[in-house]
């Protein structure tokens, strides 16, 4: 009975051993996550600012340029803000403003809703299709809410990547 006693306290000793063991690897595991979390972290942090360009640049095989943005009125009377962009066609084959970006206007962190029919706006000009080679400047409106600044990006209509383009305008 003795024997009995003494193998089932040295099996639990050394499962305690084992699980003890297994902590310090967990813990070395968790360390190490910690660490490849930070690098991972750092990576898109470098990433993000590789794939944001101010004012212009390229994304997929067109050129976009951010020019100018004045303030103007919807059909309603509603504050809008028109931007005017540049792009060029540098692909094989034709395009249109509309299929090949995404444009997205932001007021205090909100995205601001289209606006249509407004003054000197051809919003038409958006599905226009131009040849490879071709470049088109064309407008856009977006509804105001306040006075605040208007932070602009164009990125591609469909890509699996970041890039896009920003800019910052001042309403007032």
């Amino acid at each position: 009975m003795k024997k009995i006693v003494v193998i089932g306290l040295l099996l639990v000793s050394v499962v305690s051993f084992a699980a003890c063991g297994n902590v310090e690897q967990a813990t070395s595991s968790n360390s190490d996550a910690v660490v490849e979390d930070q690098q991972a972290t750092q990576a898109e942090d470098s990433k993000e600012s590789d794939s944001v360009m101010t004012e212009e640049g390229d994304l997929g095989a067109c050129h976009i340029k951010i020019v100018s943005a004045q303030k103007g009125k919807d059909y309603s009377g509603n504050e809008a803000l028109i931007v005017t962009y540049e792009w060029a066609n540098n692909s094989d084959e034709e395009k249109m403003f509309g299929t090949t970006f995404t444009t997205k206007a932001y007021q205090n962190g909100v995205e601001c809703s289209p606006a249509y029919m407004v003054d000197g706006v051809d919003s038409q000009k958006t599905l226009t299709n131009i040849k490879p080679g071709a470049a088109l400047e064309i407008q856009a409106a977006y509804l105001l809410t306040d006075n605040s600044d208007v932070t602009i990006e164009v990125s591609p209509w469909i890509s699996f990547d970041d890039k896009k383009v920003v800019k910052v305008f001042s309403v007032e």
